[in-house]
């Protein structure tokens, strides 16, 4: 099989009520007839859930990736190879992921709250393999507004990473950032998750922790105006918003936040070069749904491309 990359996005607890206009057809018509209550979550270290690696045991687990399909090993499409798990400071708890975008550097949420001394787990299936490191800083990008979750982005550096040639040996390669500003109508999206409407799924203890992956289609952005303007500040020349009436069986859950949006391109046979759009933020509940992690409702992401010019500072000197 040929270079692969890849990341992957996650998402957690906090909500806010607001007033959302929406409408399967004309957004910016039903605005004036149609009002949905929303609320929104997102994930940062304070959701984060304790884990036991095979042989123990814990109490259930908060949702991930909602639906999508279960990666089986040897699938080149699933994420693994950029897709890195962060854990707090001993490493007995999972709480947001990230994508690897160089040999020491990490592209994750600044709404995670990632601190330098947390553990990262690069690579693999299962949740519990990958290259185990330090992560030695984290740096949230300085416009970051918590507030609304516009730029919502972070730089981790890895401490003592291995070389690209033994990350590639076990089947890591860096994702590349999307090359210019157009965004696909059907991206991808991976997690290791739990797939029940309530965002719980079985037991930690014993077995492999399924990668499951999936896609979802991006909204226009005067849909995402529309449905989440009167909620709060929206910035969408960067952000992406996807997900709203998708027919795919595939929504963001608890613990996704700081994973990617992404696609492959093809390149040669066996071959694909590995692209992130966009940096799993926070996503949209209706009022009084049972469903933490609803299909079919909005999902928001930091798009990454306007963010090259801070990118490029770190990735320049890896």
């Amino acid at each position: 099989m040929g270079p692969t990359r890849w990341a992957v996005t996650a998402l957690a607890a906090v909500t806010v009520a607001a007033t959302v206009v929406f409408s399967a057809a004309a957004p910016a018509a039903a605005a004036a007839t149609n009002r949905t209550v929303y609320t929104f979550a997102h994930g940062d270290i304070t959701t984060g859930v304790p884990v036991t690696p095979p042989g123990g045991s814990t109490g259930g687990r908060r949702g991930r990736i909602r639906g999508g399909t279960i990666v089986g090993r040897g699938e080149s499409v699933s994420g693994a190879t950029f897709l890195v798990k962060l854990f707090n400071e001993d490493g007995s708890t999972f709480f947001c992921m990230g994508s690897l975008v160089s040999r020491r550097h990490v592209l994750t949420a600044a709404s995670c709250g990632v601190k330098a001394g947390m553990k990262a787990r690069v690579g693999g299936l299962d949740l519990y393999k990958g290259w185990y490191l330090n992560i030695k800083a984290a740096t949230p990008y300085p416009w970051y507004d918590p507030s609304s979750q516009i730029n919502d982005l972070a730089m981790l550096e890895l401490e003592n990473p291995p070389a690209l040639s033994d990350y590639a040996h076990s089947g890591v390669v860096p994702i590349e950032i999307a090359p210019n500003g157009y965004v696909p109508p059907r991206l991808r999206i991976s997690g290791w998750g739990a797939n029940g409407s309530d965002g719980t799924g079985p037991a930690w203890g014993g077995g492999v922790r399924e990668l499951r992956s999936g896609f979802q289609p991006t909204n226009e952005p005067e849909l995402c105006e529309a449905l989440l303007g009167e909620f709060r500040a929206l910035a969408l020349d960067r952000q992406v918003c996807t997900n709203f009436e998708s027919l795919e069986d595939t929504s963001m859950c608890y613990l996704d936040t700081g994973g990617a949006l992404w696609d492959r391109r093809w390149i040669a046979p066996e071959t694909y070069e590995y692209r992130i759009y966009g940096i799993a933020s926070y996503w949209a509940i209706p009022e009084g749904s049972p469903d933490r992690c609803p299909l079919a409702e909005p999902n928001v992401f930091t798009k990454i491309r306007p963010f090259v010019w801070w990118t490029s500072k770190f990735l320049s000197a890896a």
